[in-house]
């Protein structure tokens, strides 16, 4: 993205200068380099603070505390899973035996 605006900034600047002399094109296109490299200074100073790897500690952290957190509840529901699972499981087994029950005339129809 900082290639793109330095980028776009040296070619307004080259398309302003083309009628400017050479010594005034050379000067605009030294300034538009020396700005882009004290962007790029700036952006390295940042990327080195305290603040902004710190910063990077905390969302690293939050990431695995999250993560933990989303691991727990995928457990819990894939017990709470199980359970059901098991429930219908039973319920089915009950149903059918009620059924086999009233077809061999043991158990009367239920209403």
């Amino acid at each position: 993205m900082r290639k793109i605006a330095i980028s776009i900034a040296a070619l307004t600047l080259a398309a302003g200068l083309a009628g400017c002399s050479e010594r005034t094109q050379q000067s605009a296109a030294e300034d538009v380099n020396a700005a882009a490299s004290d962007v790029t200074i700036a952006a390295q100073d940042v990327a080195d603070s305290a603040e902004v790897k710190e910063l990077g500690a905390d969302i690293k952290a939050g990431a695995k505390d999250a993560a933990g957190e989303v691991k727990a509840a995928a457990s819990e529901a894939g017990d709470k899973l199980k359970a059901a699972g098991a429930e219908i499981k039973e319920g089915a087994k009950a149903t059918a035996e009620r059924a086999d029950a009233r077809l061999d005339g043991r158990a009367p129809e239920e209403k």
